[in-house]
């Protein structure tokens, strides 16, 4: 996360570390965390994945269901309001839906299901969500611009998201300054376009069949069948990997 860390054990356990505020760390209190610890609240579930927001987190049990805590504004826990959990908490909503992956983005959070549908909740200002409007949604709902479309990954970054399908095809939606969408440039003239509020195929990547994918906070980044890294989005510190700090509009 952006101050915190989540660690998953070959037992199942799940350790947090850093910073407490919140409750991101789980532990049933708000302490920092200098080394490791055991989150005794989800000791003896089968947890199979962990994912840390920038002060959320969520886990993941090999049931599918999810269980999240920490900052709860604008809804990214999922639980209907914006009561911070200090424990992971079951997000109710998601009963009887079988998760088989998470994310945890800025402010906002994404579930898979295994029929490949997509649920997003948290902070929508920017389009994030991909339910074609800028609202903030505090349970779980299906994007319906992805139905019929089998996603097989997600990922959250800073502000904005990206799906991957069965096809290979990479859609991304959200804020879209610094090139992270990997749209191209924003600009349409004078005017800046500054949301996507629906998932929209990267048309630079067709041709490219895509096996993985990554959000930044203002960056992205996806893998290719071949083994090819391609990076888009904010490179002012070099994370784009390409040698300077250009920003870049396309993959």
């Amino acid at each position: 996360g952006a101050s915190h860390v989540l660690a998953l054990t070959d037992r199942d356990d799940v350790l947090s570390f850093g910073c407490g505020s919140d409750g991101r760390l789980g532990h049933g209190n708000e302490k920092d965390q200098h080394e490791p610890k055991v989150i005794e609240a989800v000791r003896g579930l089968r947890v199979v994945s962990i994912a840390a927001g920038e002060q959320h987190s969520m886990i993941r049990t090999i049931e599918g269901t999810v269980l999240s805590f920490g900052l709860a504004a604008n809804g990214r826990l999922g639980h209907g309001d914006e009561k911070n959990q200090y424990e992971p908490k079951v997000i109710k909503a998601l009963r009887g839906v079988r998760v088989v992956a998470i994310a945890a983005g800025g402010h906002h959070s994404m579930v898979l299901t295994d029929e490949g549908a997509v649920l997003s909740f948290g902070q929508g200002g920017c389009g994030q969500l991909g339910h074609r409007d800028s609202m903030h949604q505090h349970v779980p709902k299906v994007i319906e611009a992805l139905r019929g479309v089998r996603v097989v990954a997600i990922a959250a970054g800073g502000e904005h998201s990206m799906v991957l399908t069965d096809r290979g095809n990479v859609l991304s939606f959200g804020y879209t300054w610094s090139g992270r969408l990997g749209h191209g440039h924003p600009l349409r003239g004078t005017i800046p376009e500054v949301a996507l509020l629906e998932p929209t195929v990267i048309e630079a990547l067709r041709g490219v069949r895509v096996k993985a994918i990554a959000a930044g906070e203002q960056h992205s980044m996806v893998l290719s069948d071949e083994g090819t890294v391609l990076s888009f989005g904010e490179g002012r510190q070099g994370q784009l990997g390409h040698g300077d700090c250009a920003t870049m509009y396309v993959p």
